[in-house]
């Protein structure tokens, strides 16, 4: 199940970068199963520079940032990927495509495996 939180103004956006991230969590959810969730971001009450998808497979948690083709971190999200690298112990990536989000997951959940 895709779970997408409308933004404050109950408008959903048809922005490419938007279509990118609920293709990638339809891949994710189809192809490796776990929870995957994107959050709208902005407000108050929100911490600035979070990944768009959040989610977690076999125990591991995973913040990933959508950016199309030759996109990349703005400094607040790389910030908050080293946060999540280093203090949460999680994968962080930068990805431009289901097969990309796809490919890290993989990864990660191999070394996971490995380790047992």
């Amino acid at each position: 199940m895709t779970v997408i939180v409308e933004n404050p103004g109950g408008q959903m956006t048809k922005k490419p970068e938007t279509r990118l991230v609920k293709r990638i969590i339809a891949a994710l959810e189809n192809e490796v199963g776990g929870y995957w969730v994107k959050i709208w971001g902005g407000g108050d009450y929100q911490r600035a520079g979070l990944p768009d998808i959040m989610g977690s497979c076999e125990g591991l948690f995973f913040g990933l940032e959508a950016k199309l083709p030759g996109g990349d971190y703005e400094p607040l999200q790389r910030h908050e990927a080293k946060e999540i690298k280093a203090k949460g112990k999680g994968i962080a990536a930068c990805v431009h495509s289901p097969e990309e989000a796809l490919k890290v997951v993989r990864a990660a959940l191999r070394r996971t495996k490995a380790r047992r």
